[in-house]
């Protein structure tokens, strides 16, 4: 059975009828206070990076706090633009050394603002902007203005797929709980918890590079999954798993 736009716009799980108020006042204006800390935090962190021949072209939010789609579970997306050639001619080194700065970053810090996480990105001026919603915090206005449209989605299939990986998970977790587990069967029990992200992780992208995008049904599950916490224990579990195999 699929569930009409106006049927989520109620139950705000999927679509929301205007930008989060949080965030944005009746005339699409940003929050002031929040752009200054969300910049605030993005030059703390550009500087950390000590790349002194680069320079910030433009610091944007992005994701669903840009647009209608988001939830409590969303986070704050930062993107920093810079030209990486400006840091050096191999991009792909540049791209591999910011992006472990960038992980060891969010680990350590862990801010909140109106209860969203802050998640920061450094992107190279030449990627185009894939995001159906972009907002410059710097230049106080919209790359990309995001459009209110009216998507239709199957809850059930949503549902149904959902509800299937969360019991894969659970019954993994309960069967990874063994002490007394043999080799062969962490090993196992490895194998397939890396095969089941990769599944999850591989059904997203090709559900947004489909015409449905991010209301994707398996975009959709992806943050089902990841809202309910179950796609962490299944990351939790992987590490838990490899280390399982080397303690005696």
């Amino acid at each position: 059975m699929i569930k009409k736009y106006t049927q989520f716009i109620n139950e705000g799980r999927f679509y929301n009828d205007k930008l989060n108020p949080q965030c944005w006042d009746e005339d699409g204006n940003f929050n002031q206070r929040i752009k200054g800390k969300l910049l605030t935090i993005a030059n703390d962190f550009f500087n950390s990076l000590e790349l002194e021949d680069a320079e910030i072209k433009d610091i944007v939010l992005t994701g669903s706090l840009s647009n209608y789609n988001y939830n409590k579970y969303s986070d704050f997306d930062i993107h920093i633009i810079i030209d990486f050639k400006e840091v050096d001619d191999n991009i792909e080194l540049v791209t591999m050394a910011v992006d472990n700065k960038r992980i060891i970053w969010n680990i350590k810090h862990n801010i909140t603002i109106k209860g969203h996480d802050i998640e920061l990105y450094i992107q190279d001026i030449s990627d185009k902007h894939t995001a159906s919603g972009v907002y410059s915090l710097m230049n106080n206005e919209w790359v990309k203005e995001p459009k209110h449209n009216t998507p239709e989605i199957d809850a059930q299939e949503v549902d149904d797929k959902t509800k299937n990986y969360q019991s894969l998970i659970d019954k993994l977790d309960e069967l990874s709980s063994d002490d007394n587990l043999s080799m062969e069967d962490l090993d196992t029990y490895f194998n397939y918890a890396k095969k089941l992200k990769e599944k999850i992780h591989s059904s997203r992208k090709e559900g947004l590079d489909t015409k449905n995008g991010e209301f994707s049904v398996e975009n959709l599950v992806f943050k089902e999954l990841r809202n309910s916490g179950h796609f962490g224990k299944l990351i939790d579990l992987i590490n838990l798993l490899y280390d399982k195999q080397f303690i005696q």
